[in-house]
């Protein structure tokens, strides 16, 4: 799937990256969750339905995180990969 189409049907891109890294350059409007704390996050996510794309710096993490998310439940969970597939402008800060 590729970036445009990911925007179009409404995935949530999670973050597995370091908050300090995160606020460096991340997607617009993803969810900066990092690995570690990505089991106590359900709330953040909410339905277990929803579409989450996982992103990281070199596609480790990423891919960890998916295992982790399809472990707690989760069905519509893709490798995104590393940031650097994302094709738009990254945003800075929070």
């Amino acid at each position: 799937m590729d970036t445009l189409e990911m925007v179009r049907t409404k995935e949530v891109f999670v973050d597995v990256r370091p908050p300090e890294v995160y606020r460096s350059g991340h997607i617009p409007g993803a969810l900066n969750i990092p690995l570690d704390l990505l089991k106590m996050s359900k709330e953040k996510l909410g339905d277990k339905d929803v579409h989450i794309a996982v992103y990281c710096q070199d596609g480790n993490r990423s891919a960890r995180g998916v295992k982790i998310l399809r472990d707690m439940g989760y069905k519509n969970v893709k490798d995104f990969g590393p940031i650097t597939h994302w094709q738009g402008d990254l945003r800075s800060g929070k």
